[in-house]
Formats: C-alpha cells, sequence, structure tokens
C-alpha cells in the first residue's frame, strides 16, 4: 500500500521526497539511527541528479552545481529555517515530507544588494 505516492517502508526508516523540478523528485531513504543531517540529504540529491545526468536519464542540466538549500513544501518557516543548517539532524522531519531543492541565481551579479534584490515573504513588523 502508499500514502501520497510513497510505498510504505520498512520499520526504523525514515523517507522524504526532495523535488529538484516541478515534478521531478527522487524519494530519499535512511536509518532512522543514522546520524543524517540536512547537509547530507542536501548532497544524496545533488549525487543523484549528477548520476542520473551522467547516465543520460534526465537530459536537462538542472544546475545542480548552483543547488544551495532545502526548503519545506508546505511551508514550514520553523523547518525551511532547520533545513538551512547543514549540521543539524534530520530527526524533526517526518516520514514522507515533501522538500524542494533550492538553486542559486548567478545570472544577476549585484555589487551592492538593495531591497529590490529580494523577494519579501511576510512582513513580522516595522522598523
Amino acid at each position: 500500500s502508499a500514502i501520497g505516492g510513497f510505498e510504505f517502508n520498512n520499520r526504523g526508516q525514515k523517507e522524504v521526497r526532495v523535488y529538484y523540478a516541478p515534478k521531478k523528485f527522487y524519494d530519499i531513504t535512511w536509518n532512522e539511527d543514522q546520524q543524517t543531517t540536512g547537509g547530507w540529504l542536501i548532497s544524496q540529491v545533488i549525487r543523484k541528479l549528477m548520476q542520473d545526468y551522467n547516465q543520460r536519464k534526465i537530459y536537462k542540466n538542472y544546475q545542480f552545481s548552483n543547488a544551495v538549500a532545502l526548503k519545506m513544501r508546505n511551508g514550514s518557516e520553523s523547518m525551511d529555517y532547520w533545513l538551512t543548517q547543514f549540521e543539524r539532524s534530520l530527526n524533526p522531519l517526518r516520514n514522507f515530507d515533501d522538500i524542494i531543492l533550492i538553486y542559486s541565481d548567478h545570472s544577476q551579479k549585484v555589487s551592492n544588494p538593495g531591497l529590490q534584490d529580494f523577494d519579501i515573504i511576510k512582513v513580522i513588523g516595522k522598523g
């Protein structure tokens, strides 16, 4: 049986789905007793992208060298922050969480970044 497209995995394992493009993803599984981190997770996705690209399983270069972060697909800001701390454990992730791979944009070279260089997500106060 499956939940949300995932097959049930063995006890003691955790599995998340990491999207590297809008409808393209990898399911990453690890043993819960492993000391896995956000850095490990992003490296697994980059490794899979490189393997698939080199084996011609994917034909578009998804700029895996520009992969810089992970964020939750459900918009959880606290977990988004947690995932930016690459040394942090993956223990807070729930089984079958959906995560998005974030790429840097090297197309804009700005010497002095300003407000126009950022996307305002939420205003939490004045000042």
